[in-house]
């Protein structure tokens, strides 16, 4: 077990680094949106919360599969939430796609769901939704 928590962490710091790299600035704020290999959904939150304080002022948003069931997160820096950036209300809007339910507080919010299908949908919605919020 433990040597396969120490290869999801190796894993989880490659992707970070993957993932850093293709941050995009808008109006000053560094965003990611990606869909991700990684099945672990503690690693995944932690990848998402690192990526966001490394990058701050951000926002992160992630899909995965997770065992045949999608799993979303998206991280809002705390400073830039508001009525035009809430993660809970993007996550709940997004999970229609994945066939689930989801929410949060504004500044992180996850959502599951039963049909990985829709998980590009959801990513790039959530990523057009952030971008709006950004620009008002």
């Amino acid at each position: 077990r433990a040597d396969l928590e120490k290869l999801t962490a190796k894993q989880a710091g490659n992707l970070q680094d993957e993932l850093r790299g293709k941050a995009i600035e808008i109006r000053g704020v560094n965003v990611i949106a990606a869909k991700v290999s990684l099945s672990d959904p503690k690693a995944l939150k932690t990848l998402v919360f690192n990526l966001e304080k490394e990058l701050a002022p951000s926002a992160i948003i992630v899909g995965a599969d997770v065992d045949g069931k999608p799993q979303l997160m998206l991280a809002i820096s705390k400073e830039l939430t508001g009525e035009q950036l809430d993660a809970g209300k993007f996550i709940r809007q997004a999970a229609s796609f994945i066939k689930g339910g989801g929410g949060g507080q504004p500044f992180f919010a996850t959502a599951g769901g039963s049909d990985t299908e829709g998980l590009d949908t959801a990513v790039s919605s959530i990523l057009e939704w952030v971008k709006a919020g950004i620009e008002q």
